[in-house]
């Protein structure tokens, strides 16, 4: 089965993978969002990125009442209701009526969000760069990354890296993702909002708008290295597949 999809719009995806050892199940699923345009052609952004965050079904509980305290915790602060949806780059440039909120505050959730993403032991997230600058036309860039990055979801699961195994990935074939990819509204799911955010941090490091830039937005990407899945890219410094 092919664990990765041809759309291309702005939905965000969740996907889901099982090991079974010992006879017992271990399944995780992953939250994936982009940042960056996948086209090659009069493109406006050089770069595309993906992130997947992933959780232990077993844990997704835990993880899900840490999200919802963070949110709480931003509605005490700021006024950001739980059911407002931090969509990371137009929460930042076009928040709509968030716009009550301002800006530097809003950055400032952006950044608390890291924090807290960071904090949770549970998580892990698989970073995937795709630079397009030297890729022939006949590359398609939305499927190359979607495909490295399941891939290094399921290797992760295979040699059992994800938090509390080992180490290695190979760039073998897809055994254990027992679904396909599915399109969901991130503004009902905080692990996709969290997905979108990894995404978004990914994108600044490398090419951050002028306001990031102005406030540093390089930098707002080092909070997550706890979480980042080094084992997807051991001789990346950040953990990041490049491609």
């Amino acid at each position: 089965m092919k664990a990765f999809v041809r759309h291309k719009g702005n939905t965000n995806f969740t996907s889901t993978a099982c090991l079974q050892l010992n006879r017992k199940k271990k399944v995780y699923l992953s939250y994936v969002d982009k940042a960056g345009d996948p086209g090659l052609t009069n493109s406006p952004t050089r770069y595309f990125a993906l992130a997947g965050v992933v959780v232990h079904e077993l844990r997704w509980k835990d993880v899900l009442d840490a999200l919802i305290e963070f949110r709480r915790d931003m509605r005490r602060r700021f006024g950001l209701k739980l059911r407002e949806e931090i969509h990371a780059a137009p929460f930042i440039r076009n928040p709509g009526v968030l716009s009550r909120i301002p800006k530097h505050q809003r950055l400032e959730i952006i950044r608390r969000f890291a924090d807290a993403l960071a904090s949770i032991q549970d998580i892990n997230s698989v970073m995937v760069l795709i630079d397009k600058l030297s890729k022939p036309q006949d590359y398609d860039v939305f499927e190359n990354a979607w495909r490295v990055l399941i891939q290094r979801f399921e290797n992760t699961i295979r040699w059992q890296n994800f938090p509390g195994y080992g180490s290695g990935y190979h760039n073998i074939p897809l055994t254990y993702a027992i679904e396909d990819s599915n399109l969901r509204d991130s503004s009902s799911s905080l692990f996709l909002q969290a997905a979108d955010l990894c995404a978004f941090l990914l994108f600044q490091k490398v090419v951050p708008s002028k306001y990031m830039g102005r406030k540093g937005g390089r930098n707002y990407f080092g909070p997550l290295s706890p979480i980042v899945c080094r084992h997807a890219a051991p001789n990346d410094p950040n953990g990041i597949v490049r491609l």
